[in-house]
């Protein structure tokens, strides 16, 4: 369970990957819980391990265990919160793996991202429901992304009903944070129960 961040002077995971070069990847496996192969039937092909999905590396952790933080399985109140602390220099995009449960349309956005610098830096981008982000299950939630931020990169196929699909958001972050440290990543699931919980993978 990781998300990858892209930083200018980030050194490659592997220097025999080049789809990892300028990458880090963010471990969020001790955040985890619940493992995204038991969403559905249909869901147990998701990709796990070490992985490239949409040209960015990804460990989704633990191979067998929980790699998925879910807001459904959070419990008290809502707003469900998931903070990461990050020290990663002139970061200029994070790429997520992040679908919903009972996906709502916009134009409310039910999920939140906020980055957070040194220097003040911030950011905040609101995933918005059949466009930045959609149900983990071809269902009657969204079904719909734009394809350009946010692009699918797993479906174990089946159509409407038996298909489980996994989807990547690219966050292009402000020139802000250039010359700046990227300390900290919130995810934050607002709608409350079957309204858009959040589930990210990566």
């Amino acid at each position: 369970l990781t998300i990858a961040i892209a930083s200018v002077f980030a050194a490659p995971l592997a220097a025999s990957n080049s789809a990892s070069a300028g990458y880090v990847t963010v471990d969020l496996s001790s955040y985890a819980n619940t493992r995204i192969q038991n969403y559905q039937p249909s869901s147990a092909g998701y990709p796990e391990g070490l992985v490239t999905l949409g040209g960015v590396p990804f460990d989704i952790q633990k191979v067998g265990g929980n790699n998925a933080w879910n807001a459904e399985y959070v419990t008290g109140a809502y707003p469900h919160v998931l903070d990461i602390p990050l020290n990663i220099a002139n970061a200029q995009q994070v790429d997520t793996l992040i679908n919903t449960f009972y996906g709502q349309p916009g134009p409310t956005s039910y999920v939140e991202l906020e980055f957070f610098g040194t220097g003040g830096a911030y950011y905040r981008k609101d995933l918005i429901g059949d466009v930045d982000v959609r149900d983990h299950f071809y269902g009657s939630w969204t079904n719909t992304i734009n394809g350009t931020s946010t692009v699918n990169v797993y479906s174990s196929g089946g159509g409407p009903g038996q298909e489980s699909r996994l989807d990547k958001q690219q966050i292009v972050l402000p020139p802000s944070f250039l010359g700046e440290t990227l300390t900290e990543f919130r995810l934050i699931s607002t709608g409350g129960v079957l309204i858009s919980d959040a589930s990210i993978q990566g």
